[in-house]
């Protein structure tokens, strides 16, 4: 009874906290643009309805950054359409049911791996704090991220559980929705070759060869990573450092700095490496889910380390961290076979995922309500005001976007 009790607490605090993220999303999303919203939405949906459909097509899988953001461009496009005007609430909202629908394929293949739903409880409290806050309220990269994770989750999910097909074609859901889904090629490579699947790694490698094909060549594309290459090889201290705080995210305490993030990249580095043998064979969803963010995490190193090392803990990372910090606690569940020690792991989890999500609802806050005045108030909210505004200012001229 005692310890139906407790699960059942368990239980119930991991859907407090989900209760708190939606209203949170509810509460903060306004129908303003942010950011990135008007060139990778605004400013598309202003050349995309003036144009034959050929140059539609070229525009629907044109270059955002380093990715390509066709997820995001087609709801933004649906959304129009049905509504008459692009409404950034709705977009916002659908980010959100991104990354909720992420922690239930998450908790779908944990369970696979033997893991209950009293012991996934801390997972979803994780997931759903706030460190990355900056991401919540942003309809673009809300939308780019959350779900380029989300097809990263089943494409791994898939192909551990022997289902190629089904993980080729969310690995190229992955890739069209944001840039950083191309790790999955050298992931899913890798893993039938170390199976010797050899029918499953040449489909794979034949995929991936196609997509690269359209992705780089067929398509324009401006490479932001080819002039950094070198450079990192002459300054692979900064490398190594943007790696390990991209992967500490979430112990980003602004007092302390860089140290922090650091630290917190090294202390899950470190646990990981200690479980990584059992994983591999015990739980291979964890453990193939981890190889994805530590190869993620060189990638953004390797591509953005000469922003200055503090931006690896920034807040539109940090989701990556808690998802690495979730593999590391699941695989030492599910790889202990003594009842005893899964209970203790469970409540250790608990408490510190307890301790993450309190911390950062109380550093989210501030951001949340100064965005949101400075939305309503339309203040600045773009490096580049003037274009943002010229942009916004043919949205308006063209019906695309009405405002407020």
């Amino acid at each position: 009874m005692q310890s139906k009790t407790t699960h059942s607490l368990f239980i119930n605090l991991s859907l407090a906290a989900l209760a708190i993220y939606c209203l949170t999303i509810v509460r903060y999303a306004y129908n303003m643009p942010v950011g990135d919203d008007y060139d990778a939405i605004l400013n598309f949906l202003n050349q995309y309805f003036e144009t034959d459909w050929l140059s539609k097509l070229r525009l629907l899988f044109g270059q955002h950054n380093e990715h390509r953001i066709l997820l995001t461009r087609l709801i933004s496009v649906i959304d129009l359409s049905i509504f008459g005007s692009i409404n950034f609430s709705h977009l916002i909202w659908l980010g959100a049911v991104g990354w909720v629908a992420t922690v239930l394929a998450f908790w779908r293949f944990s369970n696979l791996n033997g893991v209950n739903f009293a012991q996934f409880a801390p997972v979803i409290i994780l997931l759903t704090s706030f460190s990355h806050f900056d991401i919540m309220t942003s309809a673009m990269t809300s939308i780019q991220q959350y779900f380029q994770i989300l097809f990263a989750i089943l494409t791994i999910g898939y192909m551990v559980n022997n289902r190629p097909l089904t993980c080729l074609c969310f690995y190229t859901c992955a890739v069209f929705t944001g840039g950083g889904g191309i790790v999955l090629a050298p992931l899913i490579a890798t893993y039938y070759a170390l199976k010797r699947k050899w029918g499953h790694l040449f489909g794979s490698l034949g995929v991936s060869s196609l997509i690269f094909l359209l992705y780089f060549v067929v398509l324009p594309y401006s490479s932001p990573i080819k002039s950094k290459a070198l450079d990192a090889l002459i300054h692979p201290e900064q490398c190594i450092g943007y790696f390990l705080g991209f992967l500490g995210g979430w112990s980003n305490i602004p007092s302390i700095g860089l140290a922090s993030i650091i630290t917190g990249g090294s202390i899950l580095l470190v646990f990981f490496t200690l479980g990584a043998n059992r994983s591999r064979t015990q739980s291979p969803f964890f453990f193939w889910m981890s190889i994805y963010i530590l190869m993620t995490a060189a990638l953004t190193a390797l591509n953005r380390y000469d922003l200055g090392l503090i931006t690896s803990g920034d807040s539109r990372y940090s989701q990556y961290s808690l998802l690495f910090l979730s593999c590391i606690y699941l695989s030492f569940i599910a790889t202990s076979k003594n009842k005893r020690s899964q209970f203790n792991i469970l409540l250790i989890g608990t408490l510190i995922s307890i301790l993450i999500f309190c911390y950062w609802y109380a550093q989210a806050l501030r951001p949340l309500e100064d965005r949101l005045y400075w939305l309503k108030n339309d203040l600045q909210v773009h490096p580049s005001w003037k274009d943002a505004l010229s942009i916004r200012a043919e949205s308006a001229r063209l019906g695309v976007f009405s405002g407020k």
